[in-house]
């Protein structure tokens, strides 16, 4: 038995040995777990701490998850039916990504999407559903979300409106050949754009005059929602960007969808999806929401006229089949909502789970570990790239190298391995310069100095190994013969001066044998 000081716990067991609490809130706990053995009655009490997070999504059908019903086909179940509300829906698989993700901290998901919701009516209004069935109407989303902001601390609020607003569903039924064939048999090639249009009991000249008045409100609209979820903070609201249908697989706008042609469908591009991004995205940036883009991309190739499973929206036949209705045509398809929770679950970890701070330094600064403004002709870690720092401390290895055989080793080494070392090293300082020309950042002037004393050394190995073959020279000794033990060829040399001279080039030692020269030349 699980229980606290107040009373038992309730608990669901997952496994042989797990199981999962059901705690009221967040905060700390002292959870005592009692077991009865066959030595008696055991108990072990902690203290467990309830760091949780709590995601709520409002908004329209994007949200809600119409056209992928929790179960379709021969039977079709909805979270709520009244709203269309699936946990199919991209914000809800965004929540159990999350979770998947992170399993020791608790996900709360709250579902409050209803499709066909518009900020004044679902948001800010009471709103009657998408499918009523004779139920009285649904309180506000924002009330909704109120309330549970009193009881306790939101994490995320995602939220999907706007499409409603400027009559996107309206300008597909609109412009539907078959549902209009007394006007499409009149004017076969007339654009739906230019005919008359009534929105919400308000009669236009054309379709275009109806959306640009629509579009003018949604401004207005956003505003007045910022208002009415101010008890929120503005860094945990997330408004998402709209997909668009219009698409095939090569990125053209299709040729035509339901009859509409693809003329007709351009023109809502411009008129109703572009500028219901574009409005959506100036919003986000003045209340200070995070903007989820980058969905109209996703759906760039995966329109409804791409074939098979290349497309990501609900057809007119899939939505015959899912839900029994045309509803879910032009949504989201199973797969699409997936891409999109993607991206959802992208954006709020960053946010949920931010990235640990490291631990403070003991012991007072450390003024080569903390970062400064670097000033002017400065250089900081990180501005001259790695690649070339390895390839310059290469160089010098080598050049060194060089220079160390030269001066012990000289003619008793082969007389070409210092220029060898002296090739690696210039190669070295080639990969230095390249690394350089590929990283135009990084500064200049430390590289190039590097790379400069490097050549000299590197050059310098042959000169020292021209000392040493002068001498030889003027004692007539060849590097075979140095080799081989042979004695040197002499005017007139004492046997064991000359035995002297061979043993001091045998071991390298320059200033003995640069004495018994100059004693051969005084004996000669």
């Amino acid at each position: 038995m699980w229980s606290t000081p107040s009373g038992p716990v309730p608990n669901t067991q997952t496994s042989p040995c797990h199981y999962t609490l059901e705690l009221p809130s967040e905060g700390r706990y002292e959870i005592t777990l009692t077991a009865q053995s066959a030595r008696g009655r055991i108990a072990e009490t902690r203290q467990v701490a309830v760091d949780g997070r709590l995601i709520v999504a409002i908004g329209d059908s994007i949200a809600s998850g119409e056209g992928v019903p929790d179960a379709h086909k021969l039977r079709i179940r909805w979270q709520d039916p009244q709203c269309h509300r699936s946990a199919r829906a991209a914000p809800a698989i965004a929540a159990q990504t999350i979770q998947a993700r992170m399993p020791a901290t608790p996900i709360t998901f709250i579902h409050l999407a209803c499709s066909g919701a518009t900020i004044p009516r679902g948001l800010l209004g009471d709103y009657e559903g998408i499918a009523p069935g004779g139920k009285p109407p649904l309180p506000p989303q924002v009330g909704a979300l109120d309330s549970i902001q009193s009881r306790r601390r939101i994490s995320a609020v995602l939220i999907s409106i706007g499409a409603n607003d400027v009559h996107f569903g309206d300008v597909v039924r609109s412009c539907i050949p078959a549902l209009h064939p007394i006007r499409s048999a009149r004017h076969p090639r007339s654009d739906c754009f230019r005919w008359p249009a009534k929105f919400e009991g308000v009669r236009y000249a054309t379709l275009s005059q109806a959306i640009a008045a629509a579009r003018s409100r949604l401004a207005p609209n956003y505003a007045k929602l910022h208002a009415a979820i101010s008890s929120i903070p503005s860094s945990a609201v997330y408004l998402m960007q709209y997909y668009d249908p219009t698409h095939a697989a090569d990125g053209s706008t299709c040729k035509s969808i339901l009859g509409i042609r693809q003329a007709s469908l351009k023109e809502a591009q411009e008129q109703v999806l572009g500028p219901l991004n574009r409005i959506g995205a100036r919003a986000a940036r003045r209340y200070g929401w995070h903007y989820i883009d980058g969905i109209s991309h996703l759906f760039a190739h995966h329109g409804y006229c791409a074939r098979g499973n290349l497309s990501w929206v609900v057809k007119g036949h899939g939505a015959i089949l899912a839900e029994h209705s045309a509803a879910g045509v032009l949504h989201p398809n199973a797969e699409g909502h997936k891409q999109i929770a993607a991206l959802i679950a992208a954006a709020l970890m960053p946010q949920l789970f931010p990235p640990s701070k490291p631990a403070p330094v003991i012991g007072g600064p450390l003024p080569t570990l903390i970062p400064r403004v670097p000033g002017p002709g400065s250089i900081t870690a990180g501005d001259v790239p790695t690649g070339a720092l390895v390839a310059l401390a290469l160089a010098a290895a080598l050049a060194l190298c060089a220079l160390t055989l030269a001066v012990r080793k000289g003619l008793s080494m082969v007389a070409g391995a210092p220029r060898w070392l002296a090739s690696a090293s210039l190669l070295a300082l080639a990969t230095a310069f390249a690394d350089l020309a590929i990283d135009s950042s990084a500064p200049r002037a430390p590289t190039v100095a590097l790379a400069a004393g490097s050549v000299v050394v590197a050059f310098a190995a042959p000169v020292f190994s021209s000392r040493k073959a002068t001498l030889a020279a003027r004692v007539s000794v060849t590097p075979t013969q140095l080799m081989a033990g042979g004695e040197p060829r002499l005017p007139v040399p004492p046997a064991t001066v000359s035995t002297g001279l061979a043993r001091a080039l045998r071991r390298d030692d320059v200033g003995k044998a640069l004495q018994i020269t100059r004693e051969l030349k005084a004996l000669s």
